[in-house]
């Protein structure tokens, strides 16, 4: 089921405006494993490119309002998503760029570097640049 999820969100964010393009390795997929937890890809998957409350999130997705907001909000710390508060309301929307790659990389390199250049190296064949930190 868990690998389910990933593949669903690699083909969401793929429908976004910079892409998100497969690899036959499906390294793509280790290194969203890596940046969402299982609930985040959920979540993430029924957000909008349109700034949203939580409440209207809950109400066009049945989501439990309940945690919604805190969830939305530790995944825009994370750089997930995009989440800005706006005359005290806090708003959410998806939030993809095309270096995402580097960054997400980079960040996981801080603590894990070896292993996570063995990941983003198949990368490298597909144009990013060994993740831009070797």
């Amino acid at each position: 089921m868990s690998e389910e999820m990933y593949l669903k969100l690699a083909k969401v964010l793929d429908t976004l405006p910079n892409g998100f393009p497969t690899t036959e390795s499906g390294v793509e997929i280790k290194l969203l494993k890596r940046i969402f937890r299982p609930e985040d890809t959920e979540l993430f998957c029924d957000l909008r490119l349109s700034f949203e409350t939580a409440q209207q999130i809950s109400e066009r997705t049945g989501r439990q309002l309940g945690g919604l907001e805190d969830h939305l909000v530790e995944m825009g710390q994370r750089g997930q998503i995009f989440g800005v508060n706006i005359g005290g309301m806090m708003v959410f929307k998806t939030h993809y760029c095309q270096e995402w790659q580097e960054v997400f990389c980079h960040a996981i390199s801080l603590k894990r570097k070896n292993q996570t250049k063995r990941i983003c190296d198949p990368w490298s064949t597909h144009g990013i640049d060994d993740c831009g930190i070797w």
